[in-house]
């Protein structure tokens, strides 16, 4: 990928990592293989920062609502954000990603009804505990799960190969043709990747989660995300891009965990 981009005149290469590289036990020692072998010092960014990025890169396009909020289903995490006239309002990351849930919930390819179900629920009930204080309107989701469950349903369903949206009734038939279809029939027949066909139904059950959360009943789905993030923020701050992105992901993150407290004292 460095040499990717040399060939393509880049003059500065930046390099972040996220969930799995937040959770693992020898993160150190990967960050300093990278450097040794590469040059490159790779920045472990919290999950809050993750949802900042993922916002500014999501909602770049002009015809994204002001106050659209924007979901980003990774392998490891999930990140929410809130906004009002495109300014962060709310966020939160939350350790379910489409990896997690098959790895916990599907055991069999495809997946059981009855897997799917244990999942749904679990996910139906962690919903309730995230307390998003104004659920937004209208919803934008990124993330490789996002792209692909696209992808299938134009394919599948014969949908509008130019249209970014998938409603709640395309996500309920592409679950429907995940848990009909071993993992690799689907890479085959829909053109997708066999290591992202095997999670996709756990990616589906997460959208859907969420959307019903927020009572929403379409999403557009973007394929803008963290990286693009990155690219903007480091235009806009220049070397110091990390630190505004903590402050902003901090101000937001504090705020939710305040509300979570005001809650909990109460009950």
């Amino acid at each position: 990928y460095q040499e990717l981009a040399k060939q393509h005149g880049a003059e500065q290469i930046l390099a972040i990592a996220t969930e799995a590289m937040r959770e693992a036990r020898n993160s150190q020692d990967f960050l300093d293989t990278v450097k040794r072998e590469t040059g490159i010092e790779v920045q472990i960014i919290s999950g809050s920062a993750e949802a900042v990025l993922d916002y500014y890169g999501a909602t770049y396009p002009l015809d994204i609502p002001s106050d659209a909020g924007v979901l980003d289903v990774g392998g490891g995490s999930s990140e929410i954000v809130t906004a009002k006239n495109r300014h962060i309002t709310w966020l939160t990351s939350i350790p379910i990603g489409s990896g997690a849930i098959h790895d916990r919930y599907f055991s069999s390819d495809p997946p059981t009804r009855e897997e799917m179900e244990a999942a749904d629920s679990y996910l139906a009930r962690y919903m309730q505990t995230i307390h998003i204080p104004e659920p937004p309107s209208a919803l934008i989701v990124t993330g490789s799960s996002a792209s692909s469950l696209l992808k299938l349903a134009q394919r599948a369903f014969k949908l509008d190969e130019h249209s970014d949206r998938l409603t709640n009734e395309d996500l309920s038939r592409c679950e429907g043709l995940l848990g009909a279809l071993p993992a690799e029939e689907i890479a085959q027949r829909f053109e997708q990747r066999l290591e992202r066909a095997r999670i996709l139904a756990a990616g589906a059950l997460i959208i859907q989660a969420v959307m019903q959360y927020m009572h929403i009943s379409e999403i557009r789905v973007s394929s803008h995300g963290v990286r693009e993030g990155v690219v903007l923020t480091y235009s806009r701050y220049g070397e110091h891009w990390l630190d505004e992105v903590n402050s902003i992901a901090s101000r937001h993150a504090a705020s939710a965990a305040n509300e979570d407290a005001q809650d909990v004292t109460a009950a």
